[in-house]
């Protein structure tokens, strides 16, 4: 009797705790839906005040900083999200602190060293680069350090189960500032232009930096661990070699999802890839269904990883998997049918990117399937089985989309992305039901999508 008792008592617990991340989650998704909003209007805004080939510039120097930031930060991002929630459940401040300072002298060194490697190369193969995107390129080398701590602390507030502060300053704040800032400057006659936007966005993402230090420092306690120097190098070298593999993980990852533009940026004029790129960020607004659950699931896989509870891990798989992908349908379908009106807003020459949504929009369903299996991984620490999964799918995107936009345009690295996306999801679910013994994928029943239960 009593441990019926203390089975259904945990059993309701484990219900409650699911309900509360889901609600976390829905926060997130709120915001993040806000931050879909934003991130149109702020693509509107910089296509019509740059003009068509200037924002196709922006798009592809963008897409650069974005892969290179990922590789600047070491991994420390998501060894963030797998300490950090492990020291917080054993009650470890020390850990917590020297995970994160040491962390930050990590990024700093390693970004400035990426900066500089960048400087070089555009000093020795500048000339390769029309006269136009010089000044861009210069503008991502010299921003690659204060775009990497950005980076870094969202992976810290992630970790910390600061759900907001991984959102609202880059995804809000930041576009908010950026728009009000290149107003002001065009009131002044001054021709906006690719590098001049970039380098507004990057001092601003310094600005709030600054900012989110300073919320850091106050919430944070300064607790050294209280061990012999030579343990603290031992900590030191383990988080490194924890985080450093990660490297791969994040940069094939970041590769998968921006090689569309990567190949359009070399293969196509920049008024193409300006049109694709605003059909990617129309079709955005879905896609941030998937990364509102990632922000918070990442975390309650971790916690529940870390006290070995294997059945409540698999509980929170299949919560994540399920919400993710019963939201995903119709927030894909919501945003097809507002296509064309989304589209004209840029302008009447980017309405031929509709097509382009739809191949996108059928990929993020196909993704949505196994919602974050990928995080799993990296939480159970299969962090190589994952980069491996995701390697297969890179290399299908690449072959596909450079053998097909000779033929077909930018569709041809649409179907590319949404094929790699299917595939991507199959590997994901044989290979963690294989070797982890999990499984990801959603239910198809919606009904079960409050009470998910292991299969």
């Amino acid at each position: 009797m009593i441990n019926q008792l203390g089975h259904k008592a945990r059993e309701l617990l484990s219900r409650v705790g699911q309900l509360q991340a889901v609600i976390r989650a829905m926060s997130a998704l709120a915001s993040r839906i806000l931050a879909a909003g934003l991130a149109y209007i702020f693509q509107i805004y910089l296509a019509k005040s740059l003009g068509i080939e200037n924002y196709g510039i922006f798009v592809t120097f963008w897409t650069w900083q974005v892969i290179l930031t990922h590789i600047s930060v070491m991994g420390f991002s998501e060894s963030a999200v797998r300490f950090l929630p492990r020291y917080a459940t054993r009650l470890r401040e020390d850990l917590t602190y020297g995970f994160m300072s040491n962390g930050l002298k990590f990024i700093i060194t390693t970004s400035i060293a990426t900066a500089i490697l960048c400087g070089s190369a555009l000093y020795f193969f500048g000339h390769l680069l029309a006269d136009n995107m010089m000044g861009s390129a210069i503008v991502l080398a010299v921003g690659l350090p204060i775009l990497a701590l950005e980076l870094y602390i969202e992976g810290v507030a992630r970790g910390l189960g600061w759900t907001m502060m991984a959102v609202v300053p880059g995804f809000i704040v930041r576009p908010l500032i950026v728009m009000g800032a290149l107003f002001v400057i065009s009131l002044n006659n001054i021709p906006l232009t690719a590098e001049l936007a970039l380098a507004v966005t990057i001092a601003v993402t310094l600005f709030l930096i600054l900012l989110q230090a300073i919320f850091i420092k106050l919430h944070v306690k300064r607790v050294k661990p209280a061990t012999s120097q030579n343990h603290r190098k031992r900590l030191r070298r383990y988080w490194i070699c924890a985080a450093v593999p990660l490297v791969v993980v994040t940069g094939v990852e970041e590769l998968l999802y921006w090689s569309d533009i990567v190949i359009l940026g070399f293969m196509m004029p920049s008024e193409s890839v300006s049109v694709y790129f605003a059909a990617l960020r129309c079709m955005a607004i879905a896609g941030f269904i998937h990364y509102a659950f990632m922000l918070v699931f990442a975390r309650e896989f971790s916690l529940a990883n870390a006290v070995g509870d294997r059945t409540e891990l698999q509980h929170r798989v299949h919560m994540a998997s399920t919400w993710t992908f019963w939201l995903t349908i119709p927030a894909v379908l919501v945003t097809l049918a507002a296509g064309p009106l989304l589209l004209s807003l840029f302008g009447e020459e980017f309405l031929s990117g509709q097509i382009i949504m739809a191949v996108i929009g059928l990929g993020l369903v196909g993704k949505s399937i196994v919602g974050q299996a990928s995080s799993l991984l990296i939480v159970v620490g299969r962090e190589r089985l994952n980069v491996l999964i995701a390697a297969y799918a890179l290399v299908l995107n690449i072959a596909v989309s450079v053998t097909l936009v000779p033929i077909f345009g930018i569709l041809g690295a649409a179907v590319g992305t949404a094929l790699s996306q299917i595939v991507r999801a199959a590997l994901l679910y044989y290979y963690c039901r294989l070797k982890i013994n999990v499984s990801v994928i959603a239910h198809f029943d919606p009904r079960k999508v409050l009470l998910a239960k292991a299969t």
